[in-house]
């Protein structure tokens, strides 16, 4: 199943939704009173909009509740578009039956708890979907002008990830020397004004295996990845020790017996 993209699990698009949201359901009811809301939230004081008000609050408070929740799902596992929808669905619930709740205390003899339940289904899903399909729409539309419109103008350009799926470094494919493992982390050695320089981003080697099968990357070790392009010389210095050479000065990387004929053919 599709995942989310990274946008998406970005804090200043959560506040989006935790924020715009309930803000636009304030504007929406003061200013069209859809559904007989005005009598449902007027309880004779004419104190419409304070309530209004009040249930904005309520939502807002029910979407930072949530927004924070959904954060800390996605830093583990960013969800799929299944779980994304779900998730929207459980958020218009819970709203659903706290905001009834409120009316329920606030008029009793509009009767029965779920009978409020169900007449504050119509205009907290229907209302709220409005901001809520909107934001996506809008964060789908600058997701696709940025991360893709780069894959479309270099292809050569590899986009490195850390844990959170977010993009942390990019660089041009042949400028990439080799990878190694460092525990937790991984380092990218790279060519960059004809100097050699290094970059330490925290992810694992099986997370960049797909990103390092795509470009080409040569695996000559568990813990390395090689560009083949820039392999001076591969040479056995004992018989168990087998060295590849780049062809920045001093550079050499560890070649395990496993790889070491494939990357001989394959030179």
């Amino acid at each position: 199943m599709l995942r989310i993209p990274v946008i998406f699990t970005k804090v200043s698009t959560i506040l989006w939704y935790a924020l715009f949201v309930p803000v636009f359901f304030m504007f929406f009811v003061s200013v069209y009173q859809p559904f007989n809301m005005k009598v449902v939230l007027d309880s004779g004081k004419e104190d419409f909009f304070t309530n209004v008000v009040l249930v904005m609050c309520i939502i807002m408070g029910v979407m930072c509740v949530c927004c924070y929740v959904f954060y800390l799902i996605n830093k583990k596992n960013r969800i799929t578009w299944l779980g994304f929808i779900a998730w929207y669905i459980l958020e218009m619930t819970v709203c659903t039956y706290f905001v009834a709740l409120f009316i329920k205390l606030m008029k009793p003899e509009l009767g029965e708890y779920f009978i409020v339940v169900a007449m504050s289904l119509q205009y907290t899903f229907l209302i709220l979907s409005i901001p809520h399909f909107c934001i996506t729409m809008v964060t789908l539309a600058v997701d696709k002008s940025t991360v893709p419109a780069m894959s479309r103008t270099d292809n050569n350009i590899v986009h490195f990830t850390d844990f959170k799926k977010q993009v942390k470094f990019s660089v041009a494919k042949e400028s990439i020397l080799y990878i190694g493992a460092e525990e937790n982390y991984v380092r990218i050695h790279y060519y960059d004004d004809n100097m050699a320089k290094d970059y330490l981003l925290r992810t694992s080697m099986s997370s960049i295996t797909p990103i390092a099968n795509k470009y080409s990357l040569f695996r000559c070790h568990r813990s390395y990845f090689i560009n083949p392009s820039h392999i001076k010389a591969v040479r056995r210095d004992k018989p168990d020790t087998v060295i590849a050479e780049l062809d920045a000065e001093g550079l050499t990387v560890p070649v395990s017996r496993v790889y070491y004929k494939e990357l001989t053919q394959l030179l």
